[in-house]
């Protein structure tokens, strides 16, 4: 079926999230379907999308998954994502309204948990922990998240400013909350911090991850499928965005 982009889009509140939701949802799902195809997310039973954003990543893991629930703090994000699945009849998968260090699962529940560009919004030690918890043995864990070059980048040159957000802004907040979050152990819910790659590698093998992969993102699988990354490896001579897959 044809989604009709424009439509969904005036739907939402803000122009941040109304060109959000254009540019994720243009991008043909081929190019979400190759990434997951190539860290292992396919033919799998129960699946978390956690933090799913408008559904672009959730659709493509319902078409290659048996079963897919996506979880997101904004309900405006949950309430489009569900009329996308409407519209496009996928009937395998469920959204439901929840921060991920607080979801309402159990142990051992889920076969793979995916989580692309949403961590560093969260309280992440905890919600690593959590994701632990509900992945069965043996199940995969893959994450993309920023590291400090990605900020540095968004406080000198901008990226997808809208007249209701600024990229330098929330860069400069970034570098506060991190702070913050490091030396004190507070965070403030959707406030985004660094997660350095080294740190966030020694805080998953404590958990009890074990991690398969890491690299640039776009780089798990791209000799197979030739991937394009979405993101630079490097800002400034200094770490970007970066990807992790691991299993429990």
């Amino acid at each position: 079926m044809f989604l009709e982009v424009d439509t969904i889009k005036r739907t939402l509140s803000t122009k941040n999230s109304q060109s959000f939701f254009e540019r994720v949802w243009l991008t043909p799902q081929a190019v979400y379907q190759t990434r997951l195809k190539a860290i292992g997310f396919e033919g799998l039973g129960h699946v978390l999308d956690a933090g799913s954003g408008f559904g672009q990543w959730s659709v493509s893991l319902a078409n290659l998954n048996t079963t897919v629930i996506g979880i997101d703090q904004s309900m405006e994000r949950i309430c489009a994502s569900q009329l996308v699945a409407h519209t496009l009849g996928i009937r395998n998968l469920t959204f439901l309204q929840s921060a991920l260090e607080d979801m309402p699962f159990s142990g051992d529940t889920f076969d793979g948990v995916f989580s692309y560009s949403v961590l560093y919004l969260t309280d992440y030690r905890k919600a690593l922990r959590k994701l632990y918890e509900i992945l069965k043995p043996g199940g995969l864990f893959y994450f993309n998240t920023n590291g400090i070059g990605w900020y540095v980048y968004n406080l000198i040159e901008g990226h997808n400013d809208a007249e209701d957000f600024s990229s330098r802004q929330m860069a400069i907040s970034a570098f506060e909350n991190s702070l913050r979050y490091y030396s004190l152990g507070e965070h403030l819910p959707g406030k985004s911090i660094i997660m350095p790659k080294a740190v966030v590698l020694k805080d998953l093998q404590e958990i009890g991850f074990e991690v398969i992969a890491s690299g640039p993102d776009g780089s798990i699988g791209h000799e197979k499928y030739g991937i394009k990354p979405f993101y630079e490896e490097m800002k400034y001579g200094l770490e970007s965005v970066y990807e992790v897959l691991c299993k429990k």
